[in-house]
C-alpha cells in the first residue's frame, strides 16, 4: 500500500491506497474515534477486486496532524476528507465508516454527493436523531467529563483511560489490548493528549446527524454492541417514519463494536453486498 501526506488548509492528512483499479466504484475507508486506518488492515485483503481503495487517518488520529484551527467535529472531519477526495479526483465512491467514521461518511454523502454516493456505517455510534443518540456512548461519557483533570496529568494517562474504555468493544480482550496499544500510541504525547481531549470535547457537545431518508445507507453492527444496536434501531426508525424504503441493517453474531478487527472477512462480504445492492433493499438484520 502506498502512503502519503496531503496538506489541506494547513492540516496534513495521511492516507494510503490499496486495491486495484477497475470498473468498480472507489471505496473510502474511515476509522472511528481514537483509532486509525490500521483498523482496516485485515479487511482490505477480503474486499472484492476492481476497486480503488483509499484509507484515511482522520485529523488528530494516526499519522495525520491534529488541526490547530479546526474543531474536530463530524462536519470538520467531513470537510477535510471531502477536500482530500477532491485532490485525488474521487467520484461515485462508497464510504465505509466505523463509529465516528460512519457519521463522517453520512455527512460526505449529503454534502459531496458526486464524490461519495453511498455510506456503510459500521458500529454506528454518533448518528441518528435525539433522544436515542444525543449523548456520547457510555464508555466515552465519563472521560469527556474528566477532560480538565486529564489535561493536568501526564499525557499517557488519558491514553490509558481510553484504552480501558475502548477495550470492552472487543470480544477477544487479549487481541483488543494489543490492537489498542497500536491505535493509541500517538495519543501518549503532549500533542496527542491535546488532540484526544479536543476530540472528546467535540463529540460531547455535538448534536448527532440524522440520516436523511434519501441517502443510500447500510448499517452493520455487532450483536454484542449494545450501543451500536440502539443507534442502528433509532436510525432505522427515523427512516421508517420518513416513509423511506427499508434500510439494510446487518447484525453480525459473536462480535462487539470492533468488527473490522474481529470479523474482517464477514465485514468485507457485507461491504461487497452493499456495493452491488440497489439504493434501498430490505433489511436483513
Amino acid at each position: 500500500m502506498r502512503g502519503e501526506f496531503v496538506d489541506l488548509d494547513g492540516v496534513r492528512l495521511y492516507c494510503h491506497a490499496a486495491g486495484t483499479r477497475g470498473r468498480g466504484a472507489p471505496l473510502v475507508l474511515l476509522h472511528g474515534a481514537f483509532t486509525s486506518s490500521h483498523l482496516w488492515e485485515e479487511v482490505v485483503p477480503h474486499l472484492p477486486d476492481g476497486h480503488r481503495i483509499l484509507l484515511v487517518d482522520l485529523a488528530g488520529h494516526g499519522r495525520s496532524d491534529a488541526p490547530a484551527s479546526h474543531t474536530p467535529t463530524v462536519a470538520e472531519h467531513a470537510a477535510l476528507v471531502g477536500a482530500l477526495l477532491s485532490v485525488f479526483g474521487v467520484e461515485g465512491a462508497t464510504c465505509v465508516g466505523h463509529e465516528l467514521g460512519g457519521a463522517v461518511a453520512l455527512r460526505l454523502v449529503r454534502e459531496h454527493p458526486t464524490r461519495v454516493s453511498r455510506a456503510v456505517a459500521v458500529a454506528p455510534a454518533f448518528m441518528g436523531s435525539p433522544p436515542a443518540a444525543r449523548r456520547l456512548p457510555p464508555h466515552l461519557r465519563r472521560l469527556a467529563w474528566l477532560r480538565p483533570l486529564f489535561m493536568r496529568l501526564p499525557p499517557g494517562w488519558l491514553a490509558s483511560a481510553l484504552h480501558a474504555a475502548l477495550l470492552p468493544g472487543f470480544v477477544d480482550r487479549s487481541q483488543g489490548a494489543r490492537t489498542l496499544d497500536q491505535h493509541l500510541l500517538p495519543f501518549r504525547t503532549t500533542a496527542g493528549r491535546r488532540a484526544a481531549a479536543a476530540q472528546l470535547a467535540a463529540l460531547a457537545t455535538a448534536s448527532p446527524d440524522a440520516a436523511p431518508s434519501g441517502i443510500p445507507l447500510s448499517l452493520v453492527v455487532g450483536a454484542d454492541d449494545r450501543w451500536g444496536r440502539r443507534v442502528a434501531a433509532a436510525v432505522a426508525r427515523d427512516r421508517r417514519a420518513a416513509g423511506a424504503p427499508p434500510m439494510p441493517v446487518e447484525v453480525v453474531p459473536g462480535v462487539g463494536a470492533m468488527l473490522p478487527h474481529e470479523a474482517p472477512d464477514t465485514l468485507a462480504a457485507l461491504v461487497a453486498r452493499a456495493l452491488t445492492a440497489g439504493d434501498h433493499t430490505a433489511a436483513s438484520g
